[in-house]
């Protein structure tokens, strides 16, 4: 296993591991080989870009990790305490009910979707799912949002930027609170699978 980093201002407080984040074992670690796309920490030489987890290792059996952060020296792996990061936001209340656990087919999933909204939110910064690839430098853009081709006219998740506190942040969690209750009633919590990767100008 690889020793990661913890993230600042929302470090890892493993007392409360078990009660806030039921989806966290060691052996959830997996290779990231395949996963990690290296071209945002290429294109983005001036960004500090984030590999986060909430696991608290990362496996290094391949070593393919350990070659990333050689090859990028603004690549980070790191560790994030999720309930600190819900905490005082809209969606504090569906994560700590933990619904998003067992009420959801695809739990990482949910989780995923909406600790990205939090996270920017909270920080601000650029968000992207690590099966895309970057072509250039996107340190330029500011409080933006993606879509898919197929379905012009309607936001996708997968990769956004938006300021700390952003009025468009504090909507979409509201938004994703009430879906989440609709989604529940309809037992029909059956999302895509994505990755978080967060970009964050120094």
């Amino acid at each position: 296993m690889l020793p990661i980093d913890t993230f600042p201002e929302f470090a890892r407080h493993s007392a409360k591991t078990e009660i806030n984040n039921p989806l966290d074992k060691p052996e959830r670690a997996k290779p990231l080989a395949g996963k990690l796309q290296p071209s945002w920490a290429r294109q983005n030489p001036s960004s500090s870009v984030w590999y986060l987890m909430t696991s608290s290792h990362v496996d290094n059996s391949d070593a393919f990790p350990s070659r990333l952060l050689r090859a990028n020296g603004n690549l980070r792996f790191a560790s994030v305490d999720a309930g600190e990061i819900f905490r005082g936001t809209a969606l504090q209340e569906l994560f700590e009910s933990a619904d998003w656990f067992f009420h959801s087919d695809f739990p990482a999933v949910v989780l995923s979707d909406l600790l990205r909204v939090a996270l920017v939110w909270r920080l601000g910064g650029f968000y992207c799912d690590t099966d895309t690839v970057c072509l250039k430098d996107t340190g330029h853009l500011r409080n933006v949002a993606s879509y898919a081709q197929q379905d012009i006219g309607k936001i996708s998740n997968f990769c956004f930027h938006f300021r700390a506190h952003h009025r468009f942040l504090d909507t979409l969690m509201e938004v994703q609170k009430e879906n989440f209750q609709f989604l529940k009633k309809k037992n029909k919590l059956t999302l895509m699978p994505s990755m978080p990767l967060f970009l964050h100008n120094s």
